[in-house]
């Protein structure tokens, strides 16, 4: 009999086992959404000896979602250890994680001014 955290969807199917590796999203900042090349600073003490990563949903430009991890240990990363999940007119990534400090790195431009929202956590 298996041992440990394991969670079933109602069909009976394993959806969560305790090896699984789940996220937290701890906040968010918006950015107006013109013409930006700029950086915002997180400072949180649950970065420390965490994984981060950013998404921000309300990527209308596009059409579709922005997702960016950074993740030296993947086949998909770059020279920076930068992944980028889908191309973009809106740019935003990862610059750094010191410590505690999570710097977001944001390129876009918008002929609007709904405000971009950037949402920010660790897994």
């Amino acid at each position: 009999m298996p041992e440990g955290l394991q969670v079933y969807n109602e069909k009976a199917e394993l959806i969560l086992d305790l090896t699984d590796l789940t996220g937290k999203v701890f906040g968010y900042i918006e950015v107006p959404q013109q013409y930006a090349n700029t950086s915002y600073s997180v400072t949180d003490s649950r970065f420390i000896n965490a994984h981060p990563f950013i998404f921000s949903p309300d990527n209308s430009l596009a059409d579709y979602t922005t997702w960016r991890v950074y993740d030296y240990n993947t086949e998909y990363a770059d020279s920076s250890g930068h992944v980028r999940m889908r191309k973009n007119l809106l740019y935003i990534f990862i610059g750094e994680l010191v410590g505690d400090t999570l710097t977001i790195n944001v390129n876009c431009y918008s002929s609007g001014d709904t405000p971009i929202r950037i949402y920010y956590g660790a897994y």
